[in-house]
Order: C-alpha cells, then sequence, then structure tokens
C-alpha cells in the first residue's frame, strides 16, 4: 500500500512538472509569435532589442503580479495595488520634496507598504471582513490619500520629479529585481516549509486550520508581500522607467490586468496552485500584446485586452478541476 502510494505521488508530481513544461513552452512560443507579427525586424540584433524591452517592462510589473498570485494562491483577492501603485510613488515624491536622506525617504515608504499590508491581512483573516470588500476599499483610500499629496503638491508649488540623489541606481535595473524575486520564491518553495503551507491553504482553508497550519501566519504573510512588490513594482517604474517624473494616473486598472495575467500564468484562481515563472512569462505575452498595439497604428489599443481576455478563458477551462478530470 505504501509503495503504491509513492508510486501514485511520484506519477502525479511528474504529471505536474510536464504540465508546467509545456504551459511554459506554449507561453514562450506566443512571446516570440507575438513580436514577429508586430513588425519586420531588419536583423537579429534588432529583434534581439526588441526582446530586451520587452524583458525590462515586464520586469517593472512582474513585482505586483506575483504578489497578486501570492495572494490569489491562498484562497484570497488583492485588489488595492492600482491605488498602492499610485500611493507609494506619490508618498516617495512627497517626501523628497523635504530632503531628507534618500535611506530615510524610502524606509518611510516601505513602512507604510508593511503597514498597509498588515492591516488588511488582518481586516480579512481576524474579522472576517472579505478580501473582495477590504482590498477595494484600501484601493479607494489610496487613491484618495494619492490625489490629496497631489492637490498638497500643486498648491505648494513643490517638485513633481526626485531630484538626483534619490534616483538610487539599483532600482533602474529591473531585471535584477525580478531575478532576484524568482530565487527568493524558489528558496521558500524548495529550503522552508511555507510553501506547502501557503498552497493547502489555498485548497482547502477549513482543513488547513484543522490541520494546524498557521493560517493566520501565511495569509498575513502573503498579504504583507503583495503590498511590499507593489511598492517595488510602483518605485521601478517611477525611477527605472519614468526616470523620476510622475503621473498620478499610472497603474490605473492595473489590478484586472495583474489578476489575469496571474491566471493565464497557471495561478489557480481557487487557491492552490502557483508557478512564479509561467507567471512572468504570462507577464511577458502581456507585454507583447502591448507592444503590438504600441508600434502598429493600425491596431487599436483595445486589442489587447481581447487577446488578453480570449487567452484568460482558454486557460481557465484547461486549468478547470471539470476540464482536467475528463
Amino acid at each position: 500500500m505504501k509503495n503504491g502510494n509513492k508510486f501514485l505521488f511520484l506519477f502525479d508530481e511528474k504529471r505536474m512538472l510536464i504540465h508546467s513544461f509545456l504551459h511554459s513552452t506554449i507561453l514562450i512560443f506566443l512571446v516570440f509569435i507575438t513580436l514577429l507579427i508586430a513588425r519586420r525586424y531588419d536583423s537579429v540584433a534588432s529583434f534581439l532589442k526588441t526582446l530586451d524591452l520587452i524583458f525590462k517592462s515586464t520586469s517593472i510589473y512582474y513585482p505586483i503580479t506575483i504578489g497578486v498570485a501570492i495572494v490569489i494562491s491562498c484562497g484570497e483577492i488583492d485588489l488595492s495595488i492600482s491605488g498602492g501603485f499610485a500611493f507609494y510613488s506619490m508618498l516617495l515624491l512627497f517626501l523628497s520634496n523635504f530632503k531628507w536622506d534618500p535611506i530615510i525617504v524610502y524606509s518611510i515608504v516601505l513602512f507604510f507598504s508593511l503597514l498597509i499590508g498588515f492591516l488588511m491581512g488582518f481586516l480579512i483573516i481576524r474579522l472576517r471582513v472579505p478580501s473582495l470588500i477590504v482590498t477595494l476599499g484600501g484601493s479607494y483610500v489610496l487613491y484618495g490619500i494619492a490625489f490629496l499629496i497631489n492637490f498638497i503638491l500643486i498648491n505648494g508649488g513643490k517638485s513633481f520629479s526626485l531630484e538626483k540623489k534619490y534616483l538610487i541606481p539599483m532600482f533602474q535595473c529591473s531585471w535584477l529585481w525580478a531575478l532576484l524575486l524568482i530565487i527568493f520564491l524558489f528558496f521558500i518553495k524548495y529550503f522552508t516549509l511555507h510553501w506547502n503551507q501557503h498552497l493547502s491553504t489555498g485548497i482547502d482553508n477549513n482543513a488547513a486550520q484543522l490541520a494546524a497550519l498557521p493560517v493566520f501566519r501565511v495569509k498575513i504573510f502573503a498579504y504583507i508581500m503583495s503590498s511590499i512588490l507593489c511598492f517595488l513594482s510602483s518605485i521601478l517604474m517611477f525611477i527605472g522607467f519614468n526616470n523620476g517624473g510622475w503621473d498620478i494616473g499610472t497603474g490605473k486598472g492595473i489590478e484586472l490586468i495583474a489578476i489575469a495575467t496571474a491566471v493565464i500564468g497557471g495561478t489557480r484562481i481557487s487557491g492552490g496552485k502557483l508557478n512564479p515563472i509561467n507567471v512572468g512569462l504570462a507577464a511577458a505575452l502581456w507585454q507583447s500584446f502591448k507592444y503590438l498595439s504600441d508600434i502598429n497604428q493600425d491596431v487599436k489599443p483595445q486589442t489587447q485586452e481581447l487577446a488578453l481576455g480570449l487567452f484568460l478563458i482558454i486557460v481557465a477551462v484547461f486549468s478547470s478541476k471539470n476540464f482536467m478530470n475528463k
């Protein structure tokens, strides 16, 4: 019996690896096809330059997407990231006008991201307020504060761009942060118990509690991670892409794109499944769609939403339990 269980476990593990590999292959193929359709390339170097552009833009949005995926995979939802995306950069901009040391300014913004993630997680887990309501309300609150800061800066005649001392070089290397994040997640997966506890909580929250798993810690960690990664994406966009200039409307509606991308990357919307590599590839696919519509005037911007929606439905159908059991 024990040998039979071991065989079934190994068979299931092997099947999951094959499924994950096929998923990765399809996503990579679609990225390449989309870029080849986008325009004609004079040389291989020209194509590689476009790939580099897609890679950089993907690495900016990867933290916010994997943050949402982490929350979804433990059985919850996070709609606050759109407001957080605006708030963290506006707060950084506001604090920079006091001419404080960059370490102090960034530490304050990081502290607020930790606090916001913890408060949302506490309201959801301890007070049992639905995550949809808490995070949606949180998004509006953060947007409201961001607009208030924007109003104060305008009326106070303050600067709307960061001074050079705040343009920290390490935030201009978005690919490095994406790589470090993947390494960190794989460390958690293979060298700690947290990954299995996280996915077990996402599969069945009640069963996880009966099994005495640290459900509170798992979900608090997920929301804190999502909030910190939202802060990271916001700063990478602010410094690495916009070079210290900011528009408060940047990131509007990004939470829906992040959720869709996370699901296309194999994150099960009901919880219990997460693949950091495939989530990154799905983010690259979204950036490829965006590049296709941006570079071709004949292609309407709504086409990227259409393509993303179709892929989302297809992936949802193929990954559903009813489909997999047939």
